[in-house]
């Protein structure tokens, strides 16, 4: 590994350019489509449902996001509405065929208060150089998208949510069973060094 940038923790590193930010974060919104209601295979409901799922958790997540921002540091930034809207589009993913309008409203929330908790807190908690917000964002928020598909899921598109008990159980062995392998992975690494 390379190791961490000359300056960190001891000067902020902010984007020298955020129009281009904001260009990146339009061609992405507009490609995620793409991804959620593309994974559809069809113009069916689905796809639509998955259409205004998307819309509405990166517009939920971006106001998060800023109230957040707004709340914690003063002032909103353009730089955290970009950073909102990723995370609502990495929260919906998981779930964007799977829950209806108002469960996408709540996944959008909870991804962007988790990804301005990630990239604030965590990283600092970590000491990690993550200059991109790659984990705090996609990482964080991609984890709480995908305990939420098992919240909300909708009977009415065919899946069974945490009424029927089938997914959360699921999902909770699932994260369960993550937890423990990266635990004892970072436990032997330790073990190594001595």
């Amino acid at each position: 590994m390379m190791g961490k940038r000359v300056g960190f923790g001891k000067e902020a590193f902010k984007p020298h350019n955020l129009p281009m930010v904001f260009t990146g974060t339009a061609i992405l919104y507009v490609g995620w489509f793409g991804f959620n209601a593309g994974s559809a295979s069809a113009a069916n409901e689905i796809a639509a449902l998955a259409f205004v799922n998307t819309v509405v958790a990166t517009a939920a997540a971006i106001l998060a996001w800023t109230f957040g921002e707004w709340v914690t540091r003063g002032k909103p930034s353009l730089l955290g509405a970009c950073s909102g809207a990723i995370a609502g589009l990495v929260g919906i993913t998981p779930a964007c065929g799977y829950i209806g309008v108002g469960g996408s409203l709540i996944v959008g929330l909870a991804a962007g208060l988790a990804g301005l908790w990630g990239v604030t807190v965590l990283k600092r908690w970590l000491r990690v150089d993550d200059p991109c917000d790659v984990f705090g964002v996609h990482g964080v928020c991609g984890i709480v998208g995908c305990i939420l598909t098992g919240i909300f899921a909708a009977t009415s598109s065919g899946r069974c949510g945490l009424r029927k008990g089938v997914t959360m159980g699921a999902s909770a062995a699932g994260a369960a069973g993550k937890y423990r392998y990266h635990h004892r992975l970072v436990r032997r690494r330790r073990l190594d060094r001595l």
